[in-house]
């Protein structure tokens, strides 16, 4: 894991509530981190680009 990035609670986050997947710079910010194949994502330019890791950000008690 990269720890070079400053923590999660140091780090603004924009959240789009209507979004089904979200996307981070650092595996360090994942509580839970699995490695992914073939999952590829969508960006805003309309490209592909392959998803390394799948797993799950704690950003608080209630968000998850």
């Amino acid at each position: 894991m990269n720890k070079s990035f400053p923590s999660i609670a140091n780090v603004p986050w924009i959240v789009d509530t209507g979004a089904t997947d979200h996307m981070v710079c650092s595996t360090s910010f994942f509580s839970s981190i699995t490695c992914s194949t073939k999952t590829f994502v969508k960006l805003p330019n309309g490209s592909h680009v392959e998803a390394t890791h799948i797993g799950t950000v704690h950003l608080s008690n209630n968000i998850i």
